[in-house]
């Protein structure tokens, strides 16, 4: 899992679930993840905010997107998400998204 800058759609450093390393490139390939930008950035943000208004008794959407050479397509939408991901960076729980988690009684 990467950070992502949520205003620009550029990568930062990534972990994996197994320890508590960060990398700046994939520990396999070697290809660099942190720096890079994600493609259609804006407009894969605009078409997923729109699609979530088209579904208001879903308080959280997990879209799986397919990044390919033309633009992009939309996998699956998923009603929850792998909080534990999320703390794989910092304590989420008193987070933004933990605080809306609780709010919206996602986790405890």
């Amino acid at each position: 899992m990467s950070l992502i800058d949520l205003e620009t759609g550029v990568l930062g450093e990534a972990k994996t679930m197994f320890d508590s390393t960060s990398h700046r490139c994939h520990p396999n390939t070697g290809n660099r993840i942190a720096g890079i930008q994600v493609p259609f950035w804006q407009k894969v943000k605009d078409t997923l905010l729109h699609t979530h208004e088209k579904f208001p008794y879903i308080k959280l959407i997990a879209w799986d997107v397919m990044i390919h050479g033309d633009g992009f397509s939309v996998i699956e939408g998923n009603a929850s998400t792998g909080f534990n991901i999320f703390q794989l960076w910092t304590g989420a729980r008193d987070s933004e998204l933990g605080l809306f988690y609780k709010k919206n009684d996602i986790i405890k």
